[in-house]
């Protein structure tokens, strides 16, 4: 299937979910024996390589969520406001 984004600029068939090189948020949250213990500093580029290599986006800990419940933010956005959010 094909998608022509010039037809309906307002929708995108990508869902896109960030890896960034900075400490995690929340990392305080994240102990010894959790499966992002070794990512809590990682570049982007290693948590990206790990997401690919083993298949899995581990859910974790965010600062908007008043307790310690984790999540996986992915967002769904047309071409050009995911090369915005890339950019920030």
């Amino acid at each position: 299937m094909s998608f022509d984004t010039t037809r309906t600029p307002d929708y995108s068939p990508l869902v896109v979910h960030f890896t960034k090189s900075r400490e995690m948020v929340r990392h305080d949250l994240i102990i010894e024996g959790d499966p992002l213990f070794e990512h809590r500093q990682a570049s982007a580029r290693d948590r990206l390589v790990s997401i690919l290599s083993n298949r899995i986006i581990h859910h974790s800990p965010m600062n908007f969520i008043p307790t310690d419940r984790r999540a996986v933010c992915f967002t769904e956005c047309i071409w050009e406001a995911l090369r915005r959010l890339a950019d920030s």
